[in-house]
């Protein structure tokens, strides 16, 4: 009984109208399991997995195939050896699209042994927050902070946070970093000083050797790849794609698959304006298709980099865009001179909670916290004025006309903006045209006065 699957993607629209073609839940990369004296699987790729996956999504619950991948033998397709009975498991529910339901009975058990910490205090394993502020306000030089203290013993995260539970076993998996904001060149110098530092690394065979910390880090310059889209996670293909890319395996059965120290992503708002989805209203489905990669490539943990308003008290997308997160890291501050304060928001029991505190560059362009200036968040934050708001982007704009997106879209306080501009509408103080569906603002043009030379009033003169 036994069947082999050949993987096609020649029709790419299924008979039954089911066009997704892509399963995005962890699947081995090659599948032998075997019911003695009933039947057996055997399939020797990835794109026969997948094709085997969608073809049992419509077969009716307890099938023969079913029965099989439940009851079956998992081995090794190419020694036939059986796979011990934690990687079978694992193979066994990547197939079947769940695992056994069973409620937490740990709860009387004392966790704190099983928190790890990448970052003490700060990030842990498992986790992924999310670091916005305003364009051009330091995010990036953050991240290069946090890179070194990943890879750098020694070094502390904003000069306070030391690194945590990493292990020279998590430093040969290497850290992730799509980029999408700083030009290659750019990033290479930012991350140069990596490469005279020396780290001990251990490999899945035990070995432990020294190699240059500039070696760890896994860069993706999205403008040289093909631009944003290619790191596009509202699309299945796309986190199919780098799940490919960024597992790290040698049999692929389930048993030896490796994932990244971590994968960070600068910046998820810029790649969503870039695909021309609008930041404020995607930016929380971006974040929980980031947050599928990392599930597909076994990631310890990940850090999403988003965009915020320019006072930097609130990340586009506001509520939606920030509840995913296992914690809010906010930097404020904007333009040349501008103070920075860094502050963060923790999820439940996930690190500590820092008010707004101030950071700046040590002499070696490190960011650090400076001890006792931090300032009340709500007093750093200047009141939002939608009215004046709306009058100075038109204003600006000298003449052009913008569109209801183009100024509602701009400084993450839509639910402010689109009442504030009903309301100057009808005093006249604003001009709509409306073209086929789109709804066009100016100001109004002042009308020339009459001459009143030319009336029968003429003679009357103040």
């Amino acid at each position: 009984m036994t069947r082999r699957y050949r993987h096609s993607m020649e029709d790419e629209r299924d008979p039954r109208g089911y066009t997704r073609k892509v399963i995005t839940s962890r699947l081995p990369d090659r599948l032998r399991v075997e019911l003695p004296a009933f039947g057996q699987i055997e399939l020797a790729d990835r794109g026969a997995v997948v094709e085997f996956a969608h073809q049992l999504e419509y077969m009716p619950p307890g099938s023969d195939w079913e029965r099989i991948l439940i009851e079956g033998v998992y081995s090794d397709p190419d020694t036939g050896q059986v796979l011990e009975p934690k990687a079978a498991e694992l193979v066994r529910s990547m197939m079947l699209g769940y695992s056994e339901l069973a409620p937490d009975t740990t709860g009387d058990e004392d966790d704190d042994a099983d928190v790890s910490w990448l970052v003490r205090g700060l990030w842990q394993r498992g986790t992924c927050p999310q670091l916005s502020g305003p364009a051009k306000g330091g995010k990036t030089t953050l991240v290069r902070d946090l890179l070194f203290t990943l890879l750098i013993e020694g070094h502390k995260f904003l000069g306070k946070f030391e690194r945590g539970d990493v292990t020279p076993a998590d430093l040969w998996a290497g850290v992730v970093v799509i980029n999408s904001e700083m030009p290659r060149p750019a990033f290479n110098r930012a991350l140069a000083p990596l490469k005279a530092v020396q780290v001990e690394v251990e490999d899945p065979d035990g070995n432990r050797f020294m190699v240059s910390a500039r070696s760890l880090v896994k860069a993706y310059h999205l403008r040289s790849m093909g631009g944003p889209a290619v790191a596009d996670f509202l699309n299945p293909r796309v986190i199919e794609k780098w799940r490919r890319e960024l597992l790290l395996c040698i049999e692929c059965l389930g048993g030896d698959n490796l994932g990244p120290l971590a994968v960070i992503l600068d910046n998820g708002s810029a790649i969503l304006r870039a695909t021309q989805r609008g930041p404020i209203e995607h930016s929380g489905e971006m974040f929980e298709g980031f947050r599928s990669l990392l599930t597909e490539t076994l990631a310890s943990a990940g850090l999403y980099v988003s965009h915020s308003d320019k006072a930097g008290s609130g990340v586009f997308g506001g509520v939606q865009a920030a509840a995913p997160s296992d914690g809010e890291w906010m930097l404020s501050g904007y333009g040349p001179g501008a103070h920075r304060y860094f502050s963060v928001t923790p999820r439940l029991e996930i690190g500590e909670a820092i008010e707004p505190t101030r950071v700046d560059l040590d002499p070696e362009g490190n960011p650090v916290m400076v001890s006792g200036q931090s300032h009340s968040s709500t007093a750093a934050a200047p009141v939002f004025d939608a009215r004046a708001e709306i009058l100075r982007m038109l204003t600006e704009a000298g003449g052009k006309k913008l569109t209801t997106g183009e100024l509602i879209g701009s400084g993450g306080h839509g639910q402010e903006l689109r009442p504030a501009l009903k309301e100057l509408h009808a005093e006249a103080r604003v001009s709509m045209e409306k073209q086929g569906q789109t709804m066009f603002w100016s100001l109004p043009v002042s009308r020339p006065q009459p001459d009143i030379r030319d009336t029968d009033s003429a003679a009357v003169q103040p």
